[in-house]
């Protein structure tokens, strides 16, 4: 639905959808729900992702696509969001992901025989470290 660069956060509860996003030209938010007493269906959960991305084409159609500018002290790596390491062929997983320059994860992401003969400690060790970095990237 989308054909430009976009970034955001969507979100539900039982009773509310929202969607922030932002392109370069571009910041809008979406909220749809119900004040009280009346439970949203589950695909009621994406309406406001939709409503959003059809916003953000329509308002920018007379627009070029533009790109996000990096910021110096920023750097992208391709990373599985699941296990927050360095994504190889063997993730499921592949997305670009920021990071301030230091705080990039460094190791490739388990083969899936690595994975097998891995303990348990093992991965929730890796799992803090995500964490650790997650707070060290926003602060505590």
């Amino acid at each position: 639905m989308l054909s430009r660069e976009v970034a955001g956060k969507s979100g539900s509860t039982p009773t509310d959808s929202w969607m922030i996003g932002f392109t370069p030209q571009l910041s809008t938010s979406v909220w749809v729900g119900y004040d009280r007493d009346h439970l949203l269906s589950t695909a009621d959960g994406q309406i406001a992702k939709r409503i959003w991305a059809q916003f953000t084409e329509n308002a920018l159609s007379d627009q070029e696509p533009a790109s996000f500018t990096v910021p110096d002290g920023v750097v992208s790596v391709e990373m599985d969001p699941f296990t927050g390491m360095l994504a190889t062929e063997d993730c499921p997983t592949h997305r670009v992901t920021y990071f301030l320059e230091g705080t990039e994860p460094t190791e490739p992401c388990p083969s899936p025989l690595e994975e097998e003969t891995s303990s348990h400690e093992e991965q929730d060790h890796e799992r803090e470290n995500l964490i650790d970095r997650f707070f060290r990237w926003f602060g505590n």
